[in-house]
């Protein structure tokens, strides 16, 4: 059984939901944003998606949280990942097996130990991808790697201090970590997903002579470079 399966098997029904939840709403923002090529209002609708999620997000992080008699701030990095997961023989044996390129031999050597652990990692990672797909999907100035990973770790600092302050929860440096990693993928996704399914129909609109609907200073004028236009649409990049 692969990795994926190990953890498939061992996670409980909430976090599959989750899981769909999170790639339906990435779902609903590609359709939103290829259909916000040639009418401005649907970036509206892209806004609602967004606000709907930091609703969700607010309430998990802060809002459904009870106040706990002590606070506590943990500042081991990956102790996490320690608890949940048990390399058999070695982490070291498991790296070697992936230097050499012995993929399924490697994943045979994860042994998850703690089903809540890990579970709790996969949530923080999770909570934070609609999080960097959303933001360069709104606006141009978040298109950049280093922009969005930055505003990931401090919107994540901001939550795991106020849970601190407010004993509503603990600070975790994994907590950070997966936060962050977790606006990361959501970025590299909106790439992946984004820019290949908008580009062919700003090109199509481009090309258009009778298309006269594009707005003005339109938000992906940058997902199409100025090469690109006068191209077969059917063409891909």
């Amino acid at each position: 059984m692969g990795l994926a399966g190990k953890i498939y098997s061992n996670l409980t029904p909430s976090v599959v939901i989750i899981c769909i939840l999170v790639l339906a709403a990435l779902l609903v923002t590609v359709i939103l944003a290829r259909l916000s090529v040639l009418d401005k209002r649907f970036r509206w609708a892209v806004l609602a998606v967004f606000i709907v999620y930091l609703g969700g997000f607010l309430y998990v992080t802060l809002l459904s949280r009870e106040p706990s008699s002590y606070s506590t701030v943990v500042l081991s990095p990956f102790a996490g990942y320690k608890q949940s997961l048990r390399f058999n023989p070695g982490f070291i044996d498991f790296l070697r097996l992936i230097y050499h390129k012995q993929f399924m031999e490697s994943i045979n050597t994860i042994e998850i130990i703690s089903v809540k652990r890990l579970e709790e990692n996969l949530l923080n990672i999770l909570l934070f991808v609609p999080l960097g797909f959303l933001l360069p999907t709104m606006a141009k100035f978040f298109r950049k790697f280093i922009v969005v990973v930055f505003f990931g770790f401090m919107a994540s600092l901001a939550i795991e201090t106020i849970q601190f302050f407010t004993s509503l929860g603990i600070f975790d440096i994994d907590d950070l970590l997966n936060n962050t990693i977790g606006a990361y993928i959501g970025y590299i996704l909106f790439f992946f997903c984004i820019k290949y399914f908008v580009r062919d129909r700003k090109v199509k609109a481009r090309q258009d002579p009778k298309e006269n609907t594009i707005p003005q200073n339109d938000l992906w004028d940058d997902i199409v470079m100025p090469e690109h236009v006068g191209r077969k649409v059917h063409q891909r990049y």
